[in-house]
């Protein structure tokens, strides 16, 4: 069987302007949002427009690039992999998140 790679390719606008944060190790994370606008037709010929909503996180270099480069409205071609987190908070009460760990950026015009 062929290897698959966790792959994801979104073009987009951002969201919101980039949020940064640094570790107490140093390290630098980037959190920003995507939207996208995936089209539907109907049987009648008629077109909707959705958008769908994508939580995007970078790290290291790419994180410093993105807070520099991106802003709100931003259009950008990204490439990254999805990664998928749970937890259970202190009430016992269990959550999902899933977000787009963003390894390359183009910035469109």
């Amino acid at each position: 069987m062929a290897r698959i790679n966790n792959q994801v390719m979104l073009i987009g606008n951002l969201g919101a302007d980039p949020i940064i944060k640094t570790f107490e190790s140093g390290q630098r994370m980037v959190r920003m949002s995507l939207a996208t606008d995936e089209r539907k037709h109907s049987l009648r010929g008629e077109t909707k427009s959705m958008v769908k909503w994508h939580n995007l996180v970078a790290w290291g270099t790419t994180a410093d690039i993105v807070s520099k480069m991106l802003k709100k409205g931003g259009r950008i071609a990204l490439e990254g992999r999805i990664n998928n987190h749970s937890w259970e908070d202190k009430s016992g009460q269990k959550h999902r998140s899933t977000e787009i760990v963003v390894r390359d950026f183009t910035l469109l015009r």
